[in-house]
């Protein structure tokens, strides 16, 4: 869980290595997930689906992302939560307290309020729900402004097939994360842009990506925020 952290939180080097140990994780085993979406949709989960893809097409932080199609043909993505995850949640704030007490972060710190407010920042991460209300909400504000719904490409949520460990949306293809436009080595060819990774399929890319590619994203998030607060 603390590897999901930013520098704010969790030191560079230290977020950096949390990093690596995450994304060296084995997939679900086959049976987990089988179970786990057994546990979240119900024992006749399969027939909600036309199709489903028991290969992971994608990572996704704290669980992992399938491709699917709803019996009406639409192309969805079924993100699955590893089991545990969220049980693990008071440990690994636990941990990090012990990494205050090491000196191996920064002295001065509030630590009590830090680690109230992180263990319930890694809760809500946990809540599928809670991430499907906001991708709802973002998706009206976005579609409500020609200038920002011709940029950003926000998956619609089906609330039928998602829980608080699973979460299914509309499948995105042809875009590419905001995130990798802070990486110097990303390449991107496509005009849109996802808001995460969960949801989408990555578009090819181009060889490189000019500083005016990576500055519209933040000036369209501006005007979002703006649009937001002022209308």
């Amino acid at each position: 869980m603390l590897s999901i952290q930013d520098k704010s939180t969790v030191p560079a080097p230290l977020l950096l290595a949390l990093e690596r140990v995450r994304d060296a994780a084995d997939i679900m085993p086959e049976r987990q997930l089988l179970a786990q979406l057994a546990s979240e949709l119900g024992p006749e989960w399969r027939a909600k689906f036309q199709s489903f893809n028991l290969t992971p097409i994608a990572s996704a932080s704290i669980g992992q992302v399938h491709s699917a199609v709803l019996p009406d043909g639409t192309p969805v993505a079924v993100k699955v939560q590893f089991p545990g995850v969220a049980e693990s949640i008071d440990s690994d704030v636990g941990n990090l307290g012990l990494l205050f007490n090491l000196r191996i972060l920064p002295s001065g710190l509030f630590v009590d309020s830090i680690l109230k407010e992180l263990r319930a920042e890694l809760k809500e991460e946990c809540d599928y729900l809670v991430e499907g209300r906001k991708m709802t909400r973002y998706r009206t504000l976005v579609e409500a402004h020609p200038d920002l719904s011709g940029f950003f490409s926000v998956p619609e949520v089906v609330p039928g097939l998602s829980t608080r460990k699973v979460l299914t949306t509309t499948l995105v293809t042809g875009a590419f994360p905001l995130d990798r436009l802070a990486d110097p080595s990303a390449t991107a060819t496509s005009s849109s842009l996802s808001s995460g990774p969960s949801s989408s399929a990555p578009a090819a890319l181009p060889p490189t990506v000019t500083q005016a590619q990576r500055d519209e994203p933040g000036l369209r998030l501006l005007q979002l925020t703006l649009a937001r607060l002022f209308a």
